[in-house]
């Protein structure tokens, strides 16, 4: 869908400015996206910034939408924005491990580990490394009953010592 779009707008730009075209060509996928489900109309504006790189514009539009957005659109827009706003993305951090972790499959909690280093460095960003400690602690409490994911949070981030608590 992004190749498409992003084909479209190169061909526009070989012709002319591509600012008139940009908005009809948004509309007519809108309009596509709008009979189809399974995506919403959101979730393609959303993609569709973050291939023109406009990943501010995209984290704008995301926030207070989180949970009605797919993971693959999460992801992607956590890829390109976290730099830009650490702050801003750490609840598509969070939900994208606790999406994870809930679907109780061992891939998905191999995903959650690996998201785990990327909500780390958000923490430290913000002044507040402990709060990661807090998380961690508060994961093995909610999921003590889920073995293997005890067993792979123990491996990647072995227990140090005792969280400081909130």
């Amino acid at each position: 869908m992004e190749s498409t779009y992003l084909a479209l707008r190169e061909a526009a730009l070989a012709l002319a400015p591509w600012a008139p075209w940009r908005e009809r060509a948004l509309e007519a996928r809108d309009d596509r996206t709008a009979r189809r489900r399974g995506t919403s109309v959101r979730e393609l504006r959303i993609c569709l910034l973050l291939a023109e790189g406009q990943a501010q514009r995209a984290l704008d539009m995301a926030q207070g939408h989180i949970p009605t957005l797919s993971s693959r659109t999460l992801t992607y827009l956590l890829t390109e924005a976290e730099a830009l706003d650490p702050t801003a993305t750490l609840p598509i951090c969070e939900h994208l491990i606790e999406t994870a972790i809930a679907r109780t499959q061992h891939q998905e909690y191999l995903t959650a580990m690996d998201l785990l280093p990327t909500l780390q460095r958000i923490y430290r960003h913000q002044g507040d490394p402990t709060r990661f400690d807090l998380y961690l602690a508060q994961l093995r409490q909610r999921y003590q009953r889920k073995r293997n994911l005890i067993e792979l949070l123990d491996h990647r981030f072995p227990v140090t010592a005792t969280p400081p608590t909130r």
